[in-house]
């Protein structure tokens, strides 16, 4: 029997049971391709199967296994084999697979062994991880109850090779940008996920409660910090931004008040009104200041808030305003305003929203009401060019018209190819498609027809959108006459139904209307065609119907 087989591990099936209770079987599922001639076996095969520790010749690793009336179906069969977990010790495996064709009810006939042998894949190996780490049946993991631990006493990596200090017995590191780290997860309504440290005298942890969602830190005492974003030191419902159960101490510098004045003993504060905080870091720097108003008390100017980094150079500031409205304002490390947002920019107006270059000049510039300086207009958007001139408008109410209008040097289209108005076509006998060819209609003033006369002069153009090409610039006017349901060409390229019967087309041929309705054709008669004439064909039909890319141009 001359036989060869192509076969492959798919996957170690473990009992159902396992994963409930007991230890896990050691059997696994085996599936393999059977062709005989080049022709998929199907029918019943006995086979055996030997593990060998080579490809070629080696040592028999344990005894054969023969299964008796084996179903292959087109050539594919699956098996269970079972050797036990002793023989996959770590060292490789192969397998040798004897096929005896068709089933031998008297089991007299010889068996042919297959070649070459199959290598044993890692996934019989799982079988292996309670078992031993090296090879010899002494590894790092057993069994203890319902529980698994660690028996070595070094370091246990995932992701590292090598401990970060000779005293760390865990690493995790993860490779790559993202996300690193552990993801701990409770599903239980009243979940509590942990995680702690113990020293031979002291507990600490945090937890994050399912019941509440506040994550709490424990050290002594207790850190709370809500699903609110409030912090509580030692009580678990704070009642404000941070709340303490405790004293509050400041052990150098005292505590800085609104009216610029430190206190550093119970006696040493300023009276009158508070209106500035300033806070430092440990460098001396001022970091925050928070002033109540930024022209001094009793001053009708608004509150203020600056952030600066640690040069004393502003980063952020927020204005309150005074009859104005408020000021965002966010700064660069040259001290340039690049971010500015104002609620109420000038007397009557709406809020302004600015992007400016690294050197302070403008490059975006949106404002709600009034346009830029323009009291009349309506909300408008301008884009700035290196040289600080608005390049582009985008109007929203230009001059108080009502209309909208975008102004620019140039606008580039990216979406379509022609220029297309908007026109009512009456389909007549036929459906209206793109690629039509459209004529005036002379019953519906103002609309089109499908036209259906060889050199029509009252032809309008071609419905756009045929063959993906869409209209790249698309005019009308709803609501008056200037408006229809369908975007005829009137301008650039558009495919174009036409119909070659009445010749054959190539690039460079005029093209106009013919007797097929909504279908153009070759020019052949060029007295006829003036007035007529759709454009020029830019691709070749030979013959019958079909689409032909088309350069409009009506004359």
């Amino acid at each position: 029997m001359k036989s060869t087989t192509a076969v492959f591990l798919l996957t170690l099936l473990l009992p159902l049971a396992a994963a409930q209770a007991g230890p896990v079987g050691s059997a696994f599922s085996y599936q393999g391709q059977l062709v005989l001639d080049g022709v998929p076996v199907s029918g019943l095969v006995d086979l055996q199967f030997y593990l060998y520790d080579a490809e070629v010749s080696g040592t028999l690793v344990d005894t054969g296994r023969q299964l008796q009336a084996v179903n292959v179906d087109q050539g594919v069969f699956t098996v269970q084999l079972d050797w036990g977990a002793s023989v996959f010790d770590g060292n490789e495996r192969w397998l040798e697979i004897r096929v005896r064709n068709p089933h031998d009810l008297s089991n007299s006939q010889p068996f042919t062994a297959l070649a070459p042998r199959q290598r044993i894949s890692a996934v019989p190996y799982a079988l292996h991880a309670l078992n031993g780490g090296g090879g010899g049946g002494g590894g790092f993991w057993e069994a203890a109850g319902t529980a698994i631990r660690n028996t070595n006493t070094g370091f246990v990596g995932i992701g590292r090779t090598s401990p970060v200090t000779t005293a760390e017995v865990f690493g995790l590191q993860a490779p790559g940008d993202g996300f690193a780290g552990m993801y701990i997860r409770s599903d239980g309504a009243a979940g509590l996920p942990f995680y702690g440290y113990r020293t031979p005298s002291f507990l600490s942890y945090h937890y994050l409660s399912e019941a509440t969602g506040t994550w709490q830190l424990y050290n002594g005492g207790n850190l709370y910090f809500t699903r609110t974003g409030r912090l509580g030191v030692n009580t678990a419902n704070p009642t404000s931004t941070i709340t303490a159960a405790g004293i509050i101490e400041s052990t150098s510098g005292g505590f800085r008040f609104p009216d610029g004045t430190i206190q550093t003993t119970a006696g040493g504060g300023g009276g009158g009104a508070s209106e500035s905080l300033t806070l430092i870091d440990g460098g001396a720097n001022t970091t925050m200041e928070l002033l109540a108003s930024i022209s001094g008390p009793g001053t009708a100017a608004g509150p203020r808030l600056e952030l600066r980094n640690t040069t004393g150079q502003e980063t952020f500031s927020l204005f309150g305003g005074n009859t104005s409205g408020g000021v965002l304002g966010m700064y660069n490390t040259a001290d340039r305003r690049t971010i500015h947002l104002a609620s109420n920019y000038t007397a009557g107006a709406g809020a302004l929203f600015e992007l400016e270059k690294a050197n302070g000049s403008n490059a975006i510039r949106m404002q709600s009401h009034g346009g830029f300086g323009e009291a009349t207009n309506g909300p408008e958007i301008g884009l700035y060019n290196l040289a600080n001139s608005r390049s582009l408008v985008l109007h929203g109410d230009y001059q108080g018209t009502g209309e909208s209008r975008v102004v620019t040097s140039v606008l580039e289209i990216t979406g379509g190819s022609d220029l297309s108005e908007r026109f009512d076509v009456a389909a007549g006998a036929l459906a209206v498609e793109p690629g039509a060819v459209v004529s005036i209609d002379p019953d519906s003033p103002g609309d089109l027809r499908l036209s259906d006369e060889a050199y029509d002069r009252k032809v309008a153009g071609i419905v756009s959108g045929a063959d993906g090409v869409r209209p790249g610039l698309l005019m009308g006017q709803r609501g008056t006459a200037a408006d229809g349901a369908h975007p005829v060409a009137l301008t650039g390229r558009v495919y174009c139904k036409v119909d070659a019967t009445f010749g054959p087309i190539r690039p460079g041929d005029l093209l106009t209307t013919s007797p097929t309705p909504g279908h153009a054709m070759r020019v052949d008669d060029p007295g006829r065609a003036h007035g007529a004439i759709l454009g020029k064909a830019m691709t070749s039909l030979e013959s019958g119907q079909g689409l032909v890319l088309v350069l409009v141009s009506l004359h």
